[in-house]
C-alpha cells in the first residue's frame, strides 16, 4: 500500500481508466456493448447473426466489424453515442474517488465523458484541454513530454466524434505499424515505458495494450 501511495503522489504518474470505471454509471461493458450493436443493427432493418454468432465466440472485434459493415457513417455515430449515453450518463461516486487520488494524467480506453464531468465537477481547479483522440498528431505528440500534465488521452476514440472510435478489428489494425494512426501506439509505448501507470477498471486484454506490453516485455527483456 505504502508503494502506491509513493506513485500516487508523483506528478508523472498515469490514471489508465478502463470501461470497468463507466459501468458503475450504468454504461456497458464491451461483451455488453456488442450486444447492443446486434440490436441496434435489427432496429435499422440489418441482420445481426453474424454479429451474435462472433460475440458468443468470444470474438468482439469481428463482432463489431460486422456489425459496422451493416451501418452507415450516419448510424455508426448514433450507435456509440447512445450506447455510451452521451450527454445523459452522470458520474458515479466512483469518479469523484478517482480524480481525488492526485494525478493530473489520464490514458482512457472510454468513449464517454463521464471523466471530463468528472474533472468538472470535482477538481475544477485544474485546466485541462479537451481530451486527446487518435485523430490529433500534434496534441498526441504534445502529450508524451516528461513534464507533460493535465491531460486526457483517448486512444481508441471518443463518442463526440465518430470518425475517432477504434473498435472493430479494421480500425484496430490502424494502430499497428503502417497503420494510419500508429502514432497513437508509438504514443503509448512512450508513456508505458516512462511513467507510473496505474491501472482501474481495465481487464489488460486490449489488443493494442497486448501488442505494446509483450513488445516492451521483449525490449526491456522482462
Amino acid at each position: 500500500m505504502n508503494n502506491l501511495q509513493e506513485i500516487l503522489a508523483r506528478e508523472d504518474t498515469v490514471l489508465f481508466i478502463g470501461s470497468g470505471i463507466s459501468m458503475w454509471s450504468g454504461l456497458l461493458s464491451w461483451a455488453g456493448m456488442i450486444e447492443s450493436l446486434a440490436e441496434f443493427v435489427e432496429n435499422c432493418g440489418g441482420q445481426a447473426a453474424l454479429v451474435r454468432a462472433e460475440l458468443q465466440r468470444g470474438d468482439l472485434l469481428q463482432a463489431a466489424s460486422y456489425g459496422f459493415d451493416k451501418l452507415t457513417k450516419q448510424q455508426i455515430g448514433d450507435f456509440i453515442r447512445a450506447s455510451c449515453k452521451y450527454g445523459i450518463a452522470k458520474p458515479h461516486e466512483i469518479h469523484k474517488k478517482i480524480v481525488s487520488l492526485g494525478p493530473c494524467c489520464y490514458i482512457t480506453t472510454n468513449y464517454d465523458n463521464l471523466l471530463e464531468k468528472s474533472l468538472q465537477e470535482w477538481k475544477s481547479d485544474v485546466f485541462f484541454a479537451p481530451p486527446v483522440t487518435n485523430r490529433m498528431l500534434s496534441e498526441t505528440a504534445n502529450i508524451v513530454h516528461a513534464r507533460a500534465n493535465n491531460f486526457i488521452f483517448k486512444p481508441h476514440g471518443d463518442a463526440s466524434d465518430s470518425e475517432s472510435i477504434i473498435l472493430t478489428k479494421e480500425q484496430y489494425k490502424q494502430l499497428l505499424p503502417q497503420g494510419e494512426r500508429f502514432a497513437v501506439l508509438e504514443s503509448l509505448k512512450t508513456l508505458f515505458a516512462s511513467r507510473p501507470i496505474v491501472y482501474l477498471g481495465f481487464g489488460l486484454r486490449d489488443p493494442d495494450f497486448v501488442y505494446i506490453k509483450d513488445l516492451l516485455s521483449n525490449i526491456y527483456r522482462g
